[in-house]
């Protein structure tokens, strides 16, 4: 396991309880894995990632 894929699970595993904190994990996981979109509707993002559930947990911060 890569050392960021390392930091990514401890940060699940722990949660993230700072709004800022918060931002911060979903802009990281944004510009590291992906890229924001312009679709015919508006604007979006797209990523790829091998960890499944930092992509669910991205999603759950997204969502909050």
């Amino acid at each position: 396991m890569s050392f960021s894929s390392s930091i990514k699970e401890e940060i699940i595993n722990k949660g993230i309880s700072q709004k800022c904190c918060k931002k911060a994990f979903v802009a990281g996981f944004i510009r590291s894995t992906g890229a924001i979109i312009k679709t015919e509707v508006g604007y979006g993002f797209e990523c790829s990632s091998d960890m499944p559930n930092a992509v669910g947990y991205t999603v759950r911060l997204l969502k909050e």
